[in-house]
């Protein structure tokens, strides 16, 4: 009975489709990439579905994501430098003034931390933070997305290669990877 079970086992294993998710060498690649064509990743799953089912649904999920948001945003950013436990605490570096006064110019920095907080609770996706810089390439603003409009856009080699933001009734725009914090 063993040889008949390994030999089914065997069979069905060779009538089977090889997985289009995997490469040559054996690694996953994200579903956009087979074939050559980058496709944004889009999931089923977003901020607004975990609105539904559980802010709205249950009051203590409301309350605990409040909560948790609340005591995030209410805690300074500070830089330390060398070693990131015992070393030196700075207040001087130019992008502690984005992330403790004012993120961007129709938010404070409480406002943002405390949504950043929230979606990294609620949304599977993550948050995404767009990185506005200015002439000079230095930090000028951060701007909070919202996950459900942002995709990421996969590339075998870079991981991702940027992300398409599609917010209704706008035009899609991608913006590179390198000015999305994700």
């Amino acid at each position: 009975m063993a040889f008949l079970r390994s030999f089914s086992t065997q069979q069905q294993q060779q009538q089977q489709p090889a997985n289009p998710l995997i490469d040559k060498k054996g690694f996953y690649v994200p579903s956009g990439t087979v074939g050559g064509s980058a496709m944004p990743y889009k999931s089923g799953w977003d901020i607004e579905r975990g609105i539904k089912n559980a802010l709205d649904r249950v009051t203590w999920v409301y309350k605990s994501v409040y909560a948790i948001s609340a005591n995030a945003a209410s805690l300074p950013i500070g830089l330390r430098k060398g070693d990131w436990r015992i070393g030196e605490l700075t207040w001087d570096a130019p992008i502690l003034d984005i992330l403790n006064r004012q993120t961007n110019p129709g938010q404070d920095a409480f406002s943002f931390r405390f949504m950043l907080s929230s979606q990294v609770l609620l949304s599977s996706k993550g948050a995404f933070i767009e990185v506005i810089r200015n002439r000079m390439g230095d930090v000028a603003a951060l701007v909070l997305l919202q996950p459900q409009y942002v995709y990421p856009i996969p590339d075998a080699e870079k991981f991702v290669s940027g992300f398409s933001v599609e917010y209704p009734k706008t035009p899609k725009r991608i913006i590179p990877a390198e000015d999305v914090l994700w």
